[in-house]
C-alpha cells in the first residue's frame, strides 16, 4: 500500500568565496538557509532525515551549536549540490513535495550551449559555488527530470541570487551577483556542453523559442530574486540578521498567511511578495514566478484557469492613500471599487464576521500608467469604513464594481414569440447584471430617447424566436452564437454573452496614441514555416526588436476568432517578456480553425478575424487578468473583465495586426 507523499528539501547556502577577496563573501545566505529550514521543519513537516543542507561558511559565518543542530551539513561544493539533488531525486516517489533553495552568487556569461540548446546570443545563467558554477541547463534539466513523469515529484525552487553580471555594494546591503573579473581569473569550472534538443516548442496555435533555459514552460515552480538583468540584495536592518531580500520576505508572507497557506496559489503568493519587495527597494529588485501560477503552495493541485482570481495588490499605504498597482495599461478607471483584504482573510467573497473586520473597500481616485491611488469608502453594507493605518502593504485588492454602464438597445418584430422573449428578458435581466462589466438593456419603447441613442453599444434583435447581437452600426458579429426561443435560461444567457463580448471589444479596441514615439521595431509577417502543422491554414512571424537603452517588457495576446483572449508570449512561466537594450526574438503563430467553426469554414462566405495584441512596457506589468476563454458556447462562467483607456504618456504602446482567414480549401485526395 502507498503512503502519503513525503516532503524532502536541498538547501544550499554560500557566504564564503574568497580568502583574497573578502569582497566577495556575502552575510545572510546561511541566515536564509536556516530560516527555509526553519518553515520546512515546523510549518510542513519536513523531517531532518529528508533535508539535505550544504553551506559555504567562513570564518566570519559560524552556525552556532543550536542552528542546524537536527540535520547533517555538507560544504556546499559544486560536486556535493548535484550529488544531493540526485540523492533526494532517487529517493523520493511519484508525488512527494522537493524543495530545492539557493542563496549565494549567480552569474551570466556567454552560453556554451550554442547551437544545440541555446542561440548564438543567448546568456547562459549560472549558481555559483565556491569551486564552480551551476549552469542553468544542467539544474533546469535536473528540476525537469524530477517533475516530468515517470518521477512527477512536486517541485520548488527558490534562488535568492542575481544573473546581472556585476556586482556593487552599497550601505547595509550586499548585492548576490559575482563581479565579471572574477569570472576571467579561471578559478570557476565549466561544464561541458549538452547536445541534443530541438529550441523550440510548438503548441497548437503558437512556437515558442527557447532563449534561456529557467524561464519557460515547465512542469516545476521557481521564485527567483529578480530578473535576469536585475540585482538581487541582502540586507540587515537595524535589529536583526543578515538575509537576502527574497528569502525574508518570502518568510514574512508564509507567515502572515497562516493557515490560508493551503488554498493560497504560486501566483498570489508571488503577487504578495512583490509588492513588500518593491516597496522596500523601490523597484530595483522584482521577484519572477515561473512555472504554472495557478498550483496551489507546495501541492500538485492546479487551481481551474477560470475558478481562479486575478487580484491587484497595495503597493503603498502611507501619507493619507492606498496605491493599487493596476494603473492605465491594466485597465483601471476612476471610480472603480476595489475590496481590500490580508493575503490571510481567505476569500474575499465568503469572509465571516471576524475576517471582514480585516477588509476594506475602496475607491480609485487617481489614475497613472502604472498604479492607481485610491481613497478609503464606507462599506454601504455594514456602513464600515477601516482606518488608513490598518490597511498594509502586500494586501490583496479584488476589483467588485466599476462606474461605467454600457446599454444595449433591444430591437423586435411583430412575431409572438419575439414578444415572449422581450417580456422575460424585461422581466429579468436586472437580476443578471454583472457589476464589474455593468450592461444595461433598453427597451423598445425608450428607442428615440436622444440621450440614450448615442450612447448604444449594442442592439438586442429578437427576430422570429431568435436572438441575434449586433455592433453599433447593427451588424451581427462575426462568427458570434445566437440564442433561441428554446435556449433554457435564455435572460441570464443573453447577459453573459452581452458581458463577454464588452470584456473582449475593450481590450480588442484599447490603442495608444500616435504621437508616441516608439522605442522598438515590431513586425508581423507570414511566412512560409509551417512546422509541418497539417492544422495550420496560415503560418506568421513576429520580429521584436528593442531600439531603447532600457529594457523593454512585451506581451502578446491572440484576440481569437472565437471571442477569447489568450496570452501568446511570453509563456506560462512568465507573466512579461524582458528583452534587453539591442535584444530582440522571433515568434511563430501557427493560425488555425477553432473545431466549432470547422464546418462552416469551407463556405465561400466564410471569414474569421485573429488579432495579434502586442503589449510594450518599461516596467513588468502583469496583464494576465485580460485573459478570457473562447466562447465556445452560451454557458456562462466566470470572466475576468477589464476595460483598458489611452494614455498619453510614453511609458507603454499597444501594436496590432489583424489576421483575416477566408474559406478554407479542402486539400486534394
Amino acid at each position: 500500500m502507498v503512503g502519503p507523499p513525503s516532503k524532502w528539501a536541498v538547501l544550499i547556502g554560500v557566504n564564503h568565496y574568497s580568502d583574497s577577496d573578502p569582497g566577495m563573501n556575502l552575510n545572510g545566505c546561511c541566515n536564509d538557509v536556516i530560516a527555509i529550514h526553519t518553515f520546512l521543519r515546523d510549518h510542513l513537516g519536513v523531517p531532518s532525515t529528508n533535508m539535505r543542507v550544504l553551506l559555504g561558511l567562513g570564518p566570519a559565518s559560524p552556525i552556532s551549536a543550536t542552528e542546524l543542530h537536527d540535520v547533517p551539513r555538507q560544504d556546499a561544493t559544486r560536486a556535493n549540490v548535484l550529488a544531493a539533488i540526485d540523492q533526494v531525486a532517487a529517493q523520493a516517489k511519484k508525488g512527494d513535495y522537493v524543495h530545492i533553495h539557493f542563496s549565494g552568487h549567480g552569474d551570466r556569461q556567454e552560453t556554451q550551449y550554442c547551437p544545440d540548446k541555446k542561440s548564438k546570443d543567448a546568456k547562459d545563467e549560472l549558481l555559483c559555488l565556491p569551486d564552480g558554477d551551476i549552469t542553468d541547463v544542467e539544474f533546469g534539466e535536473k528540476l525537469d527530470s524530477m517533475a516530468s513523469p515517470p518521477n512527477s515529484l512536486v517541485v520548488l525552487a527558490t534562488l535568492d541570487c542575481c544573473f546581472s553580471g556585476g556586482a556593487t555594494r552599497r550601505d547595509h546591503s550586499i548585492v548576490r551577483c559575482r563581479s565579471n573579473y572574477v569570472q576571467q581569473t579561471g578559478a570557476y569550472h565549466n561544464t561541458e556542453p549538452m547536445t541534443g534538443e530541438d529550441r523550440t516548442v510548438r503548441g497548437p496555435r503558437t512556437v515558442i523559442p527557447v532563449q534561456s533555459w529557467l524561464y519557460r514552460n515547465r512542469e516545476y515552480n521557481a521564485i527567483t530574486a529578480c530578473h535576469p538583468f536585475e540585482e538581487a540584495h541582502e540586507n540587515c536592518p537595524k535589529s536583526g540578521k543578515w538575509q537576502g531580500a527574497l528569502t525574508r520576505t518570502l518568510m514574512r508572507c508564509l507567515d502572515s498567511l497562516g493557515s490560508e497557506r493551503v488554498s493560497t496559489t504560486y501566483g498570489l503568493l508571488h503577487g504578495f511578495i512583490d509588492a513588500l519587495i518593491r516597496q522596500q527597494l523601490g523597484g530595483l529588485q522584482q521577484p519572477m514566478l515561473l512555472g504554472e501560477q495557478n498550483r496551489l503552495l507546495f501541492e500538485p493541485t492546479i487551481v481551474s484557469e477560470m475558478a481562479s482570481q486575478a487580484p491587484a495588490y497595495v503597493t503603498n499605504s502611507s501619507n493619507g492613500k492606498v496605491s493599487i498597482n493596476r494603473g492605465k495599461i491594466s485597465g483601471s478607471v476612476l471610480g472603480d471599487i476595489y475590496n481590500l483584504r490580508s493575503p490571510g482573510t481567505g476569500d474575499s467573497a465568503a469572509l465571516t464576521n471576524t475576517q471582514a473586520e480585516n477588509a476594506t473597500l475602496a475607491k480609485i481616485t487617481s489614475v497613472h500608467d502604472f498604479y492607481s491611488d485610491a481613497e478609503i469608502i464606507q462599506d454601504p453594507d455594514t456602513n464600515r469604513t477601516l482606518s488608513l493605518q490598518n490597511i498594509k502593504v502586500g494586501w490583496l485588492a479584488t476589483r467588485i464594481g466599476r462606474p461605467t454602464v454600457s446599454y444595449a438597445q433591444i430591437l423586435i418584430d411583430s412575431s409572438d414569440s419575439s414578444k415572449r422573449l422581450l417580456s422575460e428578458v424585461e422581466s429579468n435581466w436586472k437580476s443578471f447584471v454583472d457589476p464589474i462589466v455593468p450592461i444595461e438593456l433598453v427597451s423598445p419603447e425608450a428607442a428615440n430617447m436622444p440621450t440614450r441613442k448615442e450612447d448604444i453599444k449594442f442592439y438586442i434583435s429578437l427576430q422570429d424566436s431568435t436572438c441575434t447581437i449586433l455592433d453599433s452600426e447593427k451588424r451581427p458579429f462575426e462568427n458570434f452564437p445566437t440564442l433561441t426561443e428554446q435556449t433554457s435560461e435564455f435572460t441570464k444567457r443573453l447577459m453573459y454573452l452581452l458581458g463577454h463580448l464588452e470584456t473582449y471589444l475593450i481590450v480588442n479596441e484599447l490603442k495608444t496614441t500616435k504621437s508616441q514615439a516608439s522605442k522598438f521595431k515590431l513586425s508581423i509577417e507570414e511566412t512560409d514555416d509551417d512546422g509541418e502543422n497539417p492544422e495550420s491554414v496560415s503560418t506568421w512571424k513576429i520580429h521584436f526588436e528593442n531600439l531603447s537603452p532600457e529594457v523593454l517588457f512585451v506581451t502578446i495576446f491572440n484576440l481569437s476568432p472565437l471571442y477569447g483572449i489568450q496570452k501568446i508570449v511570453p509563456p506560462q512561466a512568465m507573466s512579461a517578456k524582458p528583452v534587453e537594450r539591442h535584444g530582440w526574438f522571433d515568434q511563430i503563430v501557427d493560425i488555425e480553425v477553432p473545431d466549432s467553426l470547422a464546418s462552416t469554414s469551407r463556405k465561400p462566405s466564410f471569414r474569421m478575424t485573429d488579432v495579434i495584441k502586442t503589449f510594450v512596457t518599461v516596467r513588468p506589468v502583469d496583464l494576465r487578468h485580460f485573459e478570457i476563454p473562447d466562447l465556445e458556447d452560451t454557458t456562462p462562467r466566470q470572466l475576468r473583465h477589464v476595460k483598458p483607456r489611452e494614455a498619453k504618456r510614453s511609458s507603454w504602446w499597444v501594436e496590432e495586426k489583424k489576421i483575416v482567414t477566408g474559406p478554407v480549401q479542402t486539400p486534394a485526395p
